[in-house]
């Protein structure tokens, strides 16, 4: 089983990614679900898409060991949800990989992003005057990468939608490292909300999370 990650945070959290190398036949094997979910499964057009809905059941059940794949809950913005009771969780993806991220009891949100030069021509969508003055020319592919994905992860653990990713999700000034932390705020229904959000960069991928 192509289990990439596991690891264990100091702020409570778990995180679990797999790289989804398998056919669907080969996951749905790893992992017991039920019929009635493995028809859910064949109503979905994309492989990709089906590949993804597998994997996060296989990390939440049978490595993560939080809870059971019917256990698995979204509410009218997509958010998913475990049953009251059973902590909180978010979910990932990109290209072959697949993240998961489980607290106890704080909400939580993840990002892992490919690294790619296309995000610079979506950059404006989300970089604001403050931050773009911050980003140095020759870094600057890795800079949106790890604001874009510190933005992801606010977004999802606020989990309402309806979000300026520009105006109210905003980043501060950070030195880029392979593994690091970054400061940052939510300015949302005359509130501010203050986070440190963690990332690290691997060959294959860049991580991005975070807990309130």
């Amino acid at each position: 089983m192509p289990l990439n990650l596991r690891k264990n945070n100091s702020d409570g959290s778990r995180i679990a990614i797999w790289q989804m190398t398998e056919t669907i036949e080969e996951l749905l094997a790893v992992t017991n679900v039920s019929e009635k979910l493995k028809s859910d499964v064949e109503r979905l057009r994309s492989e990709t898409r089906r590949k993804e809905w597998i994997t996060v059941r296989i990390l939440l059940s049978d490595i993560l060991e939080v809870a059971h794949s019917t256990d698995l809950i979204y509410d009218e913005k997509g958010k998913p949800h475990l049953p009251a009771g059973k902590g909180h969780i978010s979910f990932s993806h990109t290209k072959n990989f697949a993240a998961i991220i489980f607290h106890p009891e704080k909400t939580v949100g993840i990002d892992i992003e490919s690294i790619h030069e296309r995000i610079e021509k979506i950059s404006h969508k989300f970089i604001n005057e403050n931050e773009s003055a911050f980003i140095p020319a020759e870094k600057r592919t890795e800079f949106f990468h790890i604001i874009w994905g510190v933005k992801e992860v606010l977004f999802k653990i606020y989990g309402k939608g309806g979000v300026d990713f520009k105006k109210q999700l905003l980043v501060q000034s950070f030195k880029l490292k392979s593994d690091g932390a970054v400061g940052a705020e939510m300015r949302i229904d005359n509130s501010i909300s203050k986070f440190n959000i963690n990332y690290f960069f691997t060959e294959q991928f860049l991580l991005v999370y975070g807990c309130k």
